[in-house]
């Protein structure tokens, strides 16, 4: 019998039966003695149990096993029933503690803890790495304004430099079905008229006008996007519009620049429509 126990916590295993000595039957009222029940921690040398395992309830076959902190303070405990009389009343019997809940213990997960609580933890801590990434890598998030081809659109917002998102990712969904959504590539972008020119068509649905768009810089291997995570923020408020710096922690190499906009989606050009972008962040 295997039974999990928190690392370190006194604790009790109820119901455990003894077989009477040379029949299939449970043994009602076993007899124990010092001697006849031993914990083994780990491998260690067999010894006694703090406490003496006892009959509960009283002339019944189930045995109750009292454990004490000490006691599971392993990884594996060992407990070996082997009655000393002679002969035997009932026969030998052996269970195995698995710990968990702590550094030293079997599995460190607790399993203790509300799963429910744990697994939300969990996604608390994906959607800030998400958050993140999306923060370190998203260019503009937008809609389209007006369509020439499916392969060249306008947007409704969006940087006023030319080439501003060549090679970038691009994002599309529509409005009409969500649950389409197609990546291309911009091969061309014009800043004075926010026009956007894509490699290819996706071919996933017709893009229409209000479609949303996300313009994406995406890293081309894990390693940058790791760099991005731990990058330095630098606000640049010598140019206009004001413009973020992602430098690699702790150097001036620059991994990234983005131009800053406020909840509105407006640039950011003074001190005071700062707020919004940095609640944002």
């Amino acid at each position: 019998m295997i039974v999990p126990m928190k690392y370190g916590t006194a604790d009790v295993i109820q119901g455990i039966p003894l077989i009477e000595a040379g029949t299939p039957d449970y043994k009602a009222s076993p007899t124990l003695a010092s001697g006849d029940v031993k914990i083994s921690k780990d491998g260690g040398t067999l010894a006694n149990l703090n406490t003496l395992p006892v009959v509960t309830p009283a002339s019944s076959a189930d045995v109750k096993i009292i454990l004490s902190d000490v006691e599971i303070q392993c990884k594996q405990a060992v407990i070996t029933f082997i009655d000393q009389t002679s002969p035997k009343e009932w026969e030998d019997n052996r269970i195995i503690i698995h710990t968990f809940g702590h550094a030293d213990a079997q599995q460190a997960f607790d399993l203790s803890v509300d799963s429910g609580s744990e697994i939300l933890a969990m996604q608390d801590t994906l959607d800030v790495l998400l958050r993140t990434i999306l923060e370190s890598t998203i260019m503009t998030a937008t809609t389209v304004s007006s369509l020439a081809s499916q392969i060249s659109f306008t947007l409704v917002a969006g940087s006023s430099d030319d080439d501003a998102y060549n090679d970038c990712m691009i994002i599309l969904k529509s409005v009409s079905t969500p649950a389409r959504k197609a990546i291309g590539l911009i091969s061309d972008y014009t800043g004075s008229s926010k026009t956007v020119s894509l490699v290819a068509d996706p071919g996933v649905f017709t893009l229409a006008v209000g479609d949303e768009v996300f313009v994406m810089s995406v890293p081309k291997n894990i390693a940058d996007i790791k760099k991005l995570l731990r990058a330095d923020k630098i606000i640049d408020t010598a140019k206009t519009p004001w413009v973020v710096d992602y430098k690699e922690e702790g150097t001036s190499t620059k991994l990234l620049s983005k131009t800053m906009q406020n909840t509105a989606g407006a640039n950011i050009t003074t001190e005071n429509n700062v707020l919004g972008q940095l609640e944002q962040e």
